[in-house]
């Protein structure tokens, strides 16, 4: 009995568990037009490079050295640049399969099902599975880490503290995740906690060594830190699908219920989601990708309230079964966005010009006027950033162009999405190049407010 009960309960678990994968898969490798669409641009070229041996860089925050050792080590094997595609795409699975687990163990089934279909269909993971640059390869290695710290077996909390620490090595603000682990165990021994902390610190000093390199940060970041922070922290648009401060508060509403059964569990996350967010804040670029561990935990809390609501029955039952509803919702349009945007060409603004008024063939309508990027602080970069409009007096205008509107790993719409959320923006023009046929046109915003 107890043998056919233990087969029963794998099968109850593995077959929807390995369903949810393969949706997953799919998501990310036929849905999102990877294999048709994908371009290795920005930093995400330099690994490509890598794989093919013609790269002569110094390894960077930019070109992490773990991820740019192994990545040289693939392409002396399979020099395919596909395989920099399908890497992160089996890791990301890997790390859906960890938070299903997870999420099993302390919670039960319902609550992991219903947060492995959740992370299946966030469009910020999707995008990201399919990345070269160094942000699904630490996440899932850092949420892998987390699942096995969890076990509380002395064995696997040594191979935890390895995979922490090199998840670190490649992302060092995912070190943070040490402290909602400390709720991810029934009871935590604090020594055993500090010597897991430690090996995974040695572990990432081994293998991060460009974090710590002179002039591997840009050198105004600890300048613009309380800029980027006041700027940033409204950026709450980042915590897709929750892209407004109306829908977060209903994903936060949703993961209420679960403090009442599962608090400690419900902490961790929540404690994940809020610290992972307002440090990220602090960075001058800050985007998708740099929210991604927050928007994951997000989504285990909205399966851990919905479950909550299940279990209840009656009322409770129907308004968890509506809620669930909406999270899927919003995430299937998310996705759909995602994919429609992914990599999309470059196409004509045609669409905007009624609504921008006049069109102009030259600069002259523009002068005294100051333009800005949206980009942070960069060394050579010929417009000011952004961040110091304190500084600028008088009109100031910013462009946008079709890249802006493209889900690439250049993270220019992330940057884009960030004007428009900060910013209040007024339609001044649409610039054209007449004498620069196909030269994308450019949508002219005057900032009027922040």
């Amino acid at each position: 009995m107890t043998r056919r009960g233990g087969v029963l309960s794998l099968v109850r678990t593995g077959v929807p568990a390995t369903v949810i994968l393969c949706v997953a898969g799919l998501v990310r490798g036929v849905w999102i037009p990877v294999f048709e669409r994908h371009v290795f641009d920005g930093h995400e070229a330099e690994y490509l490079a890598l794989l093919q041996g013609t790269w002569h860089g110094e390894f960077s925050t930019r070109v992490v050295p773990l991820l740019g050792l192994l990545t040289r080590g693939l392409g002396r094997v399979l020099p395919e640049p596909m395989i920099l595609v399908l890497l992160p795409v089996m890791l990301s699975l890997v790390s859906i399969a960890a938070v299903m687990d997870l999420v099993r163990r302390k919670a039960g089934n319902l609550e992991a099902f219903l947060s492995g279909i959740f992370l299946a269909f966030l469009g910020n993971h999707a995008f990201w599975s399919s990345s070269a640059y160094h942000v699904m390869h630490p996440l899932s290695l850092v949420v892998v880490a987390l699942w096995a710290y969890a076990l509380e077996r002395r064995a696997w909390t040594l191979v935890s503290a390895v995979l922490f620490g090199l998840g670190v090595g490649m992302r060092v603000e995912l070190a943070f995740l040490a402290l909602p682990a400390t709720l991810l165990r029934d009871q935590t021994h604090w020594r055993s906690w500090g010597a897991w902390v430690g090996v995974a610190a040695v572990i990432a000093l081994a293998t991060g060594p460009s974090f710590l390199t002179p002039g591997s940060h840009p050198p105004a970041l600890w300048e613009t830190l309380p800029l980027a922070l006041g700027t940033n922290i409204r950026c709450a648009c980042y915590l897709a699908p929750w892209a407004n401060a109306g829908l977060l508060g209903l994903a936060v509403l949703t993961a209420l219920p679960a403090f009442s059964r599962l608090p400690r569990l419900a902490a961790a996350w929540t404690l994940l989601a809020v610290g992972m967010f307002l440090l990220t804040a602090c960075f001058a670029d800050q985007g998708f990708r740099n929210v991604l561990p927050a928007t994951v935990a997000l989504c285990v809390l909205e399966a851990l309230g919905v479950g909550t609501l299940l279990r209840r029955g009656g009322a409770r039952r129907i308004g968890g079964v509506a809620l669930g509803f909406i999270a899927l919702a919003l995430l299937l349009r998310d996705q759909a966005v995602v994919a429609r945007d992914y990599y999309a060409p470059f196409s004509p603004i045609q669409a905007h010009m009624d609504t921008f008024a006049p069109i102009v063939t030259d600069d002259d309508a523009f002068q005294g006027c100051t333009w800005v990027s949206e980009e942070p602080p960069l060394p050579g970069q010929e417009l000011p950033s952004h961040l110091t409009l304190t500084r600028i007096e008088g009109c100031v205008l910013w462009g946008e162009e079709p890249i802006h509107e493209t889900w690439n790993s250049r993270s220019v719409r992330d940057r884009a999405v960030r004007m428009h959320a900060v910013y209040d923006l007024e339609p001044v023009a649409v610039r054209v190049w007449p004498e620069r046929p196909g030269h994308p046109h450019r949508l002219v915003w005057r900032i009027v407010g922040r």
